[in-house]
């Protein structure tokens, strides 16, 4: 390793002079001194040294950039070796004579997060003091991932705190990670220690919440005058049961309660547990089938009284039961560890579902759990598309439907929590335990705010057991969308704003092309012109033209243009630089730190978020004349994320203070804009309703490969709302999964659209704009009006099951979706990667490819077809409107119309149509044209076009530099003067074309594939195409079977038992994408053995009932780029059989960075049901050194006799 030694030169000539300015808007605010005075006020490197390793560097007074004062240092650095490090050092150790907390310091960054660069790395900085006792004091300040002016802050830990109670001295500060080799900058301004001082704060009463369960339970600020229109129902996220039913109390002869349901469909009974604090024995049953156990490990668990304590349910319980005949409520005082509380379940029956309002203690109680179910029949489970709970284990660990029974009567079981009751701070779900038993859900937590102080529990659990899927689906409680009539029926895209000239001219264009039902909402650009402030503004960027920009580009998108159009914004994320600025509007995280948001930001206050919503809305609103907003982030993040700890703040610890904030937070935008607000999505269930559409994404679920499950969306959130596209691309291909063709890439996130009933998002590209304008505006404005009324599943034979059998028999697997809607608009989507789908829907016959799709309304008037024609993929969508073609290369013929590539016939006013083409030169349409003419992208007129009638259809004649052409539409087909038996030929044959004789004509021999020909005869046209031999069929590709999603994840150290998974080991498993040796592999697991404590080894165990055909598990295994080689990891495939013997299938030792082959035969366990270990081991040695381990491609493929 090298040093190097140096002082800073601060000659004038190493100083850049005049350049910077400081932030415009701490000038307009008035902000032109830090919020604490400087320890440091790093205007200039007077003095300053440079200690250096592996790396070299220069720190330097410059005025590139400004914030406070005239000046500011900058650190230009780079590596010289694989460990680079620099050191400032002052001019001589920076004594503190008084006690502190925190550390702020200004870092303006030099990278994105979100768009990493390898050449120009984050580097962390961090503060090296030594306490008053003369030891080293490390805190890390910061890791630089952001680009311009950022406050780091950082609270010192509580021993920290103590050490540093006799103040302390600043000696150095390490800048590591740099790593790129050409020189970078960075920049350091006003460095501060302090003693934070956590003064009362006051909050505006906020509206009540619309139901209120618990009335000892704290609402936060939900404390004023008037109520909020959600939970619009007492019986909140309860499930509905369509069947008439009666419910009664029963007790069996041990004194036990049950509540029974009785209805035309069954009889169902949930057995109450024996005891207060613990359900072990909660069971529930349909009919006169087996008891299942559906509470095993479930009850109130105690908070351990030390960090490295466990949680623990009561050692000891008193309880009286009592009943009014409805209802059952248990009441009684639980303890554990010298702990004694009050606790109560009021346990009742709504429909199919068991509903438990709990309540217990004042803050001891860490977490409310579910637990494990057993006794249901050949039990497996299902996971919901857009039912998330967040970025827990990749995602994937979401509240999921427990399937038992045989084929032909399957029952349904679903737990849920009541979100708009909750006093936690953040749900868990739990599918699979480490045994093996399967759960719904986990339950919730409480954890301690930044005060040490738990919240007092209040819990609605709700447990659903039916014959019916739909009948275990949440409710959504919230009001529906007053404005789906304006979200259903247009295409959405969120714009980066960019120069305002060049933005309107590509409306212009878009809407030149027909496509005029927009909704465009700008993206964060709007705001700011680099990376200042993007929220918490009123005033629009200075080089985008300020307010008088914003104003004019929204009456061109608004008045013009007829689009609906709207600003962005988010109170989300809060950039220090802004004029609003102060610390005490930024949430805390249970550690007291400042709670950090997208790059260069902090997560504001939602308490405070929603007021500067209430209060800067209306301004931009009058300022600016808007229809619609898009308010980022707020459902792209769960409400649990963005829990505020701070003990001040009403509500503090509990997410559904985030959520009831942030619900008001879009009812206060739509007032605003007097029209729809939108939001991100990813999170979006809870606020369907009171946004009126989202970015229909589900990211951590993958729906581009994962079974369609259409149902919550459909039955659930569809008629709150209108979540647009499946997303945009990225979001539907997340971590570069999409597939290398964009075709395939297109049509499979259409087919999606479709099949989940979504309005439709605009793609990008020309060809993309138009497909997805076209090919989902019309029929989406049918179906996102009404609500679903029959979902089917296709199986492989086309035989389609309703949802409860699909599930029962696996075949919604297939995803190979039909939906009926309550107008008798009817849609198919063909999801499936490989298989056609042959069935018949609405009495009509379809075949459609690998992601194809089919639509109709129920007056007929809407028809969308994207399937093949002659072997090849076309697109056809006819309504009102527009018909729309698209032969994709390849000249093809509908009766609605015929082209090569994109044609479409626009009905404009007065009888008169728009014929717009798009990769091809001519277009015929079964209308008769008159009074044709050519117009230029202006609309201006170029002159008359010619028209040529053939076979039905009208051709207009291309015009040189016509954009479009404009003509009267008859309202039928034109007559065929000339008539021919054959449209297509070959080259050098002869046909015969009848008119009032008959005419021979040869196809020229040297006609290319393709070719379009005329011919006119006795005055007239006719047409020919010359055929092209269909593409040759795509050669099998033999994909194997993913593993399932859900997975118990277990470690065991050396010597010892195995174990679920202890994080506390360094133990990680989860569902992610790896890169090893530069190439990218998604749907796979990172996994790190155990390495805190011991070392050993990491697995996940998969539940596989395998067929009777020989199989085998093959995968990619790597060490994931970044680590340390170490001396690498070995990774094994092991299988339980039914005894509980373990059998080795594969191992592989991996000692570089890159991607290897592991495979190992099933074929001893063909057909029964076994357990499979993916297993990561630290190795022989024992040497956790860099241990990334990296999983993909977990196939099973049938092994080949």
């Amino acid at each position: 390793m090298k040093k190097w030694f140096g002082i800073v030169c601060c000659a004038v000539a190493l100083s850049v002079q005049g350049a910077g300015e400081p932030p415009y808007e701490r000038v307009r605010a008035g902000r032109l001194q830090d919020d604490h005075p400087a320890l440091i006020p790093f205007t200039g490197a007077d003095g300053w040294r440079v200690e250096t390793q592996d790396a070299a560097a220069r720190f330097e007074r410059s005025d590139e950039v400004l914030l406070f004062g005239d000046g500011v240092a900058k650190l230009t650095y780079r590596a010289t070796g694989p460990h680079p490090r620099v050191t400032l050092l002052p001019p001589a150790p920076v004594a503190i004579t008084s006690a502190f907390d925190a550390v702020t310091c200004w870092i303006y960054g030099n990278n994105h997060n979100y768009a990493p660069r390898s050449d120009t790395p984050p580097v962390s900085v961090t503060l090296r003091f030594t306490d008053s006792a003369g030891a080293r004091l490390s805190v890390p300040l910061a890791r630089v991932h952001f680009k311009e002016w950022f406050l780091c802050h950082r609270r010192l830990v509580p021993e920290q705190i103590a050490r540093a109670a006799n103040g302390a001295t600043l000696v150095a500060i390490d800048i590591t990670n740099g790593h790129n080799t050409e020189d970078r900058v960075i920049y350091f301004n006003s460095l501060a220690v302090f003693t934070e001082r956590f003064e009362p704060l006051t909050f505006a009463p906020r509206p009540r919440r619309g139901v209120q369960v618990f009335p000892a339970c704290d609402p936060g600020a939900n404390i004023g005058s008037t109520t909020l229109p959600f939970p619009n129902t007492p019986l909140t996220v309860v499930p509905r049961d369509p069947v008439p039913s009666v419910a009664r109390v029963g007790r069996n002869e041990s004194g036990r309660y049950h509540l029974v349901r009785e209805g035309k469909d069954g009889r169902l009974e949930f057995r109450l547990p024996a005891q207060l604090g613990a359900w072990d024995d909660m069971a529930v049953r349909w009919g006169d089938g087996a008891w299942a156990n559906i509470g095993l490990e479930g009850g109130l668990y105690f908070a351990p009284t030390v960090p490295t304590g466990t949680l623990a349910r009561a050692e000891s319980e008193t309880m009286t039961v009592t009943t009014d005949g409805k209802s059952v409520t248990y009441a009684g005082r639980l303890t554990q560890g010298g702990r004694s509380i009050e606790a109560e379940i009021r346990f009742q029956l709504f429909g199919k579902s068991l509903v438990m309002d709990i309540q217990a203690g004042q803050g001891e109680i860490g977490e409310v759990r579910f637990g494990a179910t057993r006794g249901f029949v050949n039990p497996r489970l299902a996971t919901l598309p857009y039912y998330t709970y967040g970025f827990t284990d990749g995602g994937m660990v979401r509240p999921a439907v427990v399937i038992s029974g045989e084929l032909d009567a399957p029952l349904f079981f679903m737990a849920h929590i009541d979100w708009t009751q909750s006093n936690a701070s953040f749900p868990f779900a739990k599918n699979m335990r480490f045994d093996g038993a399967l759960s719904s859900n986990g339950g919730t937590r409480y954890t301690p705010k930044t005060d040490g102080q738990r919240n007092p529990c209040f819990e609605r659990f709700v447990m659903t057991l039916s014959p019916r899927f739909e009948d275990v689906l949440p409710n959504i409680p919230n009001p529906p969308s007053p404005w789906k009539s304006v979200t259903g029926t247009r295409v959405w895209r969120a714009h980066g704003a960019g120069n305002r000239a060049n933005d309107a001219t590509y409306w212009r264009n878009v809407h030149r092309w027909g496509m005029t039902e927009i909704v465009v909402t700008d993206h964060e650009t709007g705001w700011r012109d680099g990376n200042e402030s993007f929220t918490f503004r009123t005033d629009p960027a200075p080089k985008k033209g300020g307010d008088k920009g914003q104003y004019d580009y929204a009456r061109i998108m608004q008045d013009e243009l007829g689009f609906v159009y709207g600003p962005y914004n988010n109170f989300t994320d809060f950039a220090p630089v802004n004029g609003f600025w102060h610390i005490d509007l930024i949430s805390r995280t249970p550690d007291n730190q400042l709670q950090h948001a997208w790059e260069r930001c902090y997560a504001p206050k939602p308490a405070r978020a929603v007021e500067f919503c209430e209060r800067l809305a209306p301004i931009i609103q009058k300022k600016f004349g808007f229809s619609t907003a898009y308010c980022d982030v707020h459902t792209a993040v769960t409400p649990w994320s963005r829990v505020d700890y701070d003990p001040r703040v009403p509500g503090a610890g509990t997410f559904a203070a985030v959520f009831y904030a942030y619900g008001e937070i879009m009812l206060l935008q739509k007032a605003a804009w007097k029209g729809p607000v939108y939001s991100e999505g990813d999170n979006h269930f809870l606020y369907c309703g009171l946004t009126d559409g989202n970015y229909a994404q589900d990211q951590r679920y993958n729906i581009h490969e994962n079974p369609w499950l259409v149902d919550f969306d459909l039955r659930c959130l569809h008629p709150l709302c209108c979540n647009f596209g499946m997303g945009n691309l990225d979001m539907f291909y997340p971590r570069k999964s999409a597939p290398s063709d964009p075709e395939v890439a297109r049509d499979r996130f259409l087919a999606a659209t479709v099949a989940f009933g979504h309005p439709g998002f605009l793609l990008h590209g020309r060809e993309g704009e138009l497909r997805s304008y076209y090919m989902v505006q019309a029929l989406a404005s049918r179906y996102t009006q009404v609500a679903a009324d029959t979902i089917r599943y296709a199986d492989a034979d086309g035989a389609l099951h309703e949802t409860t059998a699909a599930l029962a028999n696996g075949a919604y697997m297939r995803s190979q979706v039909t939906t009926r809607y309550a107008d008798g608009t009817v849609t198919v989507a063909n999801g499936h990667p490989e298989a056609r789908m042959k069935v018949t829907v609405a009495d009509q016959s379809l075949d459609l490819p690998p992601n194809g799709y089919w639509g109709r309304s129920g007056d007929g008037t809407v028809r969308v077809f994207s399937g093949e024609v002659n072997g090849r993929r076309a697109d056809l969508a006819v309504a009102p409107a527009y018909t729309y073609i698209d032969g994709r290369g390849h000249f093809t013929r509908f009766d609605e119309g015929a082209a090569a590539g994109v044609a479409i016939c626009r009905a404009l006013t007065n009888g008169m149509a728009e014929i717009l083409m798009h990769k091809c030169t001519e277009v015929g349409f079964p209308y008769a044209f008159s009074d044709v003419v050519a117009l230029d992208a202006t609309n201006g007129v170029l002159g008359t076009a010619d028209v040529r009638t053939a076979r039905g259809l009208s051709f207009v004649q291309p015009v040189k530099g016509a954009f479009s052409y404009r003509a009267r539409r008859g309202a039928s087909a034109p007559t065929a003067a000339l008539t021919c038996a054959r449209a297509c030929v070959k080259p050098g044959e002869r046909v015969v074309i009848k008119g009032t004789a008959e005419h021979a004509v040869t196809i020229p021999a040297d006609a290319r594939p393709g070719a379009r020909l005329w011919f006119e005869r006795e005055g007239a046209w006719i047409d020919f195409t010359v055929e092209n031999p269909p593409p040759p069929p795509a050669p099998a590709v033999k994909k194997g079977r993913p593993l399932p999603s859900l997975y118990a994840r277990g470690m065991a150290l050396r010597g010892q038992a195995e174990r679920e998974l202890d994080s506390t080991t360094g133990a990680e498993i989860y569902a992610t994408s790896s890169t090893c040796g530069g190439v990218t592999k998604p749907r796979g697991l990172f996994m790190h053995p155990p390495y805190k404590g011991g070392t050993g080894y990491a697995f996940a165990r998969y539940t596989l009932t395998l067929p009777t055909a020989p199989m085998q598990i093959r995968c990619a295994v790597g060490k994931q780029d970044g680590s340390d080689l170490g001396d690498g990891l070995l990774f094994k495939i092991a299988v339980e059989d039914t005894e509980g013997r373990r059998h080795e299938i594969a191992q592989c030792h991996v000692a570089t960075h890159a991607w290897h082959t592991l495979e190992g035969s099933l074929a001893p366990w063909a057909g029964q049901t076994v357990s499979l270990l993916l297993i990561t081991d630290v190795g022989d040695k024992n040497n956790s050194s860099g241990d990334w381990g990296a999983w993909a491609e977990m196939e099973l493929t049938q092994i080949e006799r």
